[in-house]
């Protein structure tokens, strides 16, 4: 008898994490969320969803199948097909438009970046709710915060607004919310942020998912980066990959940067200073100059590099045929192309048969 009504009870919040996180079984993430929504549907589950549960659920693996599914199926939900009635007696509906990014904005003395939103919703006349943007791993994993001014009860980093629209619909074209820099605790170096932005009631209850929003964040190593340059070199005729080219080494010290990722860029150019472009990805920069790229992640406080080098093939020289005068022109950039320090040039001279 146990069994039978363990087989009947709603599902629990851990099993529903459990079944989805099982490494057990073979199945497919597809297949997981298709037997869990199988078994919500017949069962239902003892848990109401928050936003806060929805991004555990999504970050999982659930599908937004699921996660519709467990909406329903909620305790004091209704259980028909038909969307849960809300607030308004109605079910609140959002249309995303865009999110976009806007960096190094000062906001009351403070600096940081502005999240914009437009989108529109319907259903929420006079309905006062949020637009929250949470802060996670490019993974899903929450990123923390102490300071309840920026931060959910479960202690996320989270940026809100107050919302109360006047009309129905109601049009947001630029709804934006501001969080400073020092709010965000991450590692020295590069980190890809995701921005989970959200409707939700005064209460925390989820209304809509609106949008993720990808972003790089760069934080700043603590002290200044200081760049020594020693000297370029360069060995002719070489082959690598079955490609035949040209190495060019460079000798440099690196201080202040130990764990910041970045990289030694060698951009080509003629020797006037007009750069030489390329179609092929993997040797050409944002921009498409033909450029050879090394990454760096200096492991100690001073890092010498002697002779680290790169490799050009020569078909990635886009010339007429003849005799040019070029120059390697050799920086440190981060990984957006921020310049970090030009180190030197390097003249040589390419026939081109």
């Amino acid at each position: 008898m146990q069994s039978v009504k363990a087989q009947t009870d709603p599902l629990t919040l851990a099993e529903v994490l459990t079944a989805l996180q099982s490494k057990s079984g073979g199945l497919t993430m597809a297949q997981k969320n298709a037997f869990i929504l199988k078994r919500v549907e017949e069962r239902g589950v003892t848990f109401r969803l928050t936003a806060e549960l929805e991004k555990e659920l999504r970050s999982a693996g659930a599908t937004t199948a699921l996660i519709n599914a467990i909406r329903l199926k909620s305790p004091g939900t209704t259980t028909t097909p038909t969307p849960a009635i809300t607030r308004t007696g109605l079910t609140p509906v959002a249309k995303v438009e865009r999110i976009w990014v806007t960096d190094n904005v000062t906001e009351n003395g403070e600096k940081g970046m502005r999240i914009h939103t437009a989108f529109s919703v319907s259903n929420m006349l006079n309905t006062p709710g949020f637009l929250a943007v949470y802060f996670e791993t490019k993974t899903g994993d929450p990123i923390k915060s102490t300071n309840s001014k920026y931060s959910t009860k479960s202690g996320q980093l989270a940026a809100f607004r107050e919302i109360k629209p006047g009309f129905n619909p109601a049009v947001y074209k630029d709804f934006n919310v501001f969080i400073p820099y020092n709010e965000i605790k991450l590692p020295a170096g590069v980190s890809q942020v995701k921005l989970d932005a959200d409707l939700i009631y005064e209460d925390g209850e989820l209304i809509q998912h609106l949008e993720f929003y990808e972003y790089t964040f760069r934080t700043a190593p603590a002290a200044n980066p200081i760049v020594t340059f020693g000297s370029i070199r360069v060995e002719y005729d070489v082959t690598e990959d079955r490609k035949r080219g040209m190495r060019v080494f460079v000798t440099f010290n690196v201080k202040n940067m130990v764990d910041v990722e970045s990289y030694l860029a060698v951009f080509f150019e003629k020797d006037n200073g007009d750069k030489l472009f390329t179609s092929n990805s993997t040797y050409r920069s944002p921009e498409g100059q033909t450029t050879a790229y090394r990454l760096l992640k200096p492991q100690f406080s001073s890092t010498d590099y002697k002779d680290l080098q790169v490799f050009i093939p020569y078909d990635e020289f886009n010339l007429t045929k003849g005799n040019h005068n070029l120059r390697a022109h050799a920086d440190m950039v981060y990984p957006n192309g921020e310049l970090i320090q030009h180190l030197g040039y390097y003249p040589f001279r390419y026939t081109k048969r």
